[in-house]
């Protein structure tokens, strides 16, 4: 049930990123990160270790594969090149609790419709965090948060 979730957010999450891609909706360069507590034995991707889980590292070509392999999801980021339109189309899409910028990164969270996995935030559930690097033109997008680098 919790590998069915997490698809259905990457499903959410790539149907937001490529609006606009009627054609293929995998359609845009993606780096994933997905949060684990444990790996299957055959398991043969990239990977790190993050206190007592671990990071998985995939892209748009095999995150199924990598679902396959892991158990315990905690959370998913991705981070691709885009603009402050996209940024902001998905701004418009989210209850945001917390809009926040520093220097050139503009960062928020808060909580859409559709999201299972969540956290709590000074008591306010939370399912998305989003940061756009105005410089590098990086967007990072978390589910429920943020839990790399961005």
């Amino acid at each position: 049930m919790k590998k069915l979730i997490v698809y259905l957010i990457l499903l959410i999450f790539i149907a937001i990123c490529s609006f606009g891609v009627s054609d293929n909706m995998f359609n845009f360069d993606c780096n994933m990160q997905v949060f684990v507590t444990d790996l299957s034995s055959s398991f043969s991707g990239k990977f790190s270790k993050n206190g007592n889980g671990y990071v998985v590292y995939t892209n748009k070509n095999n995150y199924k594969e990598v679902l396959k392999n892991v158990d315990g999801v905690y959370g998913l980021s991705f981070n691709k090149k885009s603009n402050l339109d996209e940024f902001n189309f998905i701004k418009q899409n989210v209850k945001i609790l917390k809009n926040q910028e520093l220097e050139n990164i503009i960062t928020f969270y808060g909580f859409f419709d559709g999201g299972n996995m969540f956290c709590y935030i000074d008591g306010k559930k939370v399912n998305i965090q989003v940061s756009y690097n105005m410089l590098s033109k990086d967007l990072t997008i978390g589910f429920p948060i943020i839990l790399g680098s961005y």
